[in-house]
């Protein structure tokens, strides 16, 4: 698949910018679910430069590539996935500084740490989104949000588009809803700039644990799983874990994957999964939820 003198490059790319590269990389350690393949090819760039040469490589050869951050939103193939994944781990990429309500971060930090990191500053905006394990990228891209949406204290975004040129996007040039932003297909979210909210930082951390006192009683936080599976319907009385539930799927289970006893929109991994068993019982799901209720469920996370 790959040519020769893309190998060349990087290898040019990784050795003077220190990125890493890794060829038949195994998936699951990628995913919060822990099922998958093996990715053809795998990159972690060390900076926005070499981001930009290495999108510049790929695009020459006609390679299609996928940026992921945590993989706690999106479900791996089984088998070999002849794609190039681009995991944003470097240091210009989780860098994260202040200036006293101004918060700037890089966009593949992990979330759980900007969120520490705001809290003992005594920063408030952020902490709603506790126990979410992925990166702060694929929260706004997909609007994350419990009690308040991720998108709501933004001020700014860095994007790099298709062509790897850098521009800052404002917050009103956006448009974000309900799992859900305006982001163009091609752009890569490098940083972010937020403004929040001067408090005390222990009233800040009480806030904090409360949400994930609430979430730790209603989700399966401790298993492995990608979240929330399912959208919840845009018209309608019902969420989506309460048209699983309805639909008698609460427990069911496919080889290893099986929906949760906690919360019906989850789906775990109880040991043995494959992403075969996951693909499996999302359709006997929105088959069982359309014959019982007349709803097609919509997935929140994406199926490669």
């Amino acid at each position: 698949m790959m040519k020769k003198d893309l190998f060349k490059k990087l290898e040019k790319v990784s050795k003077e910018d220190g990125s890493s590269v890794f060829f038949d990389e195994p998936l699951a350690p990628h995913t919060t679910i822990s099922v998958g393949g093996n990715a053809f090819l795998w990159i972690e760039p060390e900076t926005v430069s070499g981001l930009r040469n290495i999108i510049g490589a790929l695009s020459e050869e006609g390679l299609k590539r996928k940026i992921v951050g945590e993989g706690s939103n999106i479900l791996f193939p089984d088998g070999k996935f002849e794609g190039v994944f681009i995991r944003l781990k470097g240091s210009e990429f989780t860098r994260v500084s202040f200036s006293r309500n101004l918060l700037t971060a890089g966009c593949g930090v992990k979330v759980s740490f900007l969120i520490s990191e705001c809290v003992k500053r005594g920063l408030s905006g952020l902490e709603s989104l506790i126990g979410i394990p992925g990166t702060l990228g694929g929260a706004l891209v997909m609007n994350a949000s419990y009690k308040e949406a991720v998108s709501e204290n933004l001020v700014k975004v860095l994007v790099m588009d298709s062509g790897g040129e850098l521009k800052w996007v404002k917050r009103e040039e956006l448009k974000f809803s309900y799992r859900s932003s305006s982001f163009a297909k091609g752009d890569i979210l490098i940083e972010a700039v937020f403004k929040l909210k001067e408090e005390d930082p222990e009233r800040v951390k009480k806030r904090m644990k409360e949400y994930l006192s609430e979430k730790a009683t209603e989700q399966p936080l401790d298993e492995r799983s990608l979240g929330c599976v399912f959208k919840n319907p845009p018209d309608g009385d019902k969420s989506s874990w309460e048209l699983i539930d309805g639909a008698g799927m609460r427990g069911a289970s496919i080889g290893g994957a099986r929906v949760s006893d906690k919360h019906a929109n989850f789906i775990v991994n109880t040991g043995d999964a494959r992403a075969s068993d996951v693909r499996a019982l999302i359709e006997r799901i929105r088959e069982s939820v359309s014959k019982k209720f007349s709803v097609k469920l919509e997935e929140e996370i994406e199926v490669l």
